[in-house]
């Protein structure tokens, strides 16, 4: 049974973290998209190819300092907006160290 939808989620957040910093991800700068302006039943195989890199590229609420690192789950200048693919990618991990490990996939 999937968890109910409270002020208390972080989800809460995003319209404020939107309006703060815009519709980037913090961590690659790439465009991120809110499930509303995603299609949400794509009719043709260009559309659903848009669609898929959408949902690829939507924006998720970030805690930059992970909470089971003792970063506050709902302070919002612990938040940042990501892309999932970013956001799967860190983990749990400080930013320094996402970011170090980035810049070394990079070189290699």
């Amino acid at each position: 049974m999937p968890r109910e939808w409270s002020a208390g989620d972080t989800r809460y957040f995003l319209p404020l973290l939107v309006e703060r910093d815009g519709k980037k991800c913090h961590y690659c700068g790439k465009q991120v998209y809110l499930s509303s302006e995603i299609e949400k039943k794509p009719l043709s195989t260009r559309a659903r190819q848009l669609a898929n890199a959408q949902w690829a590229m939507k924006a998720v609420v970030e805690h930059r300092i992970p909470v089971s690192k003792g970063g506050e789950e709902f302070d919002i200048t612990n938040m940042v907006i990501a892309c999932v693919g970013c956001d799967q990618k860190k983990g749990a991990r400080f930013p320094e160290d996402f970011q170090r490990n980035k810049t070394r996939k990079n070189r290699e």
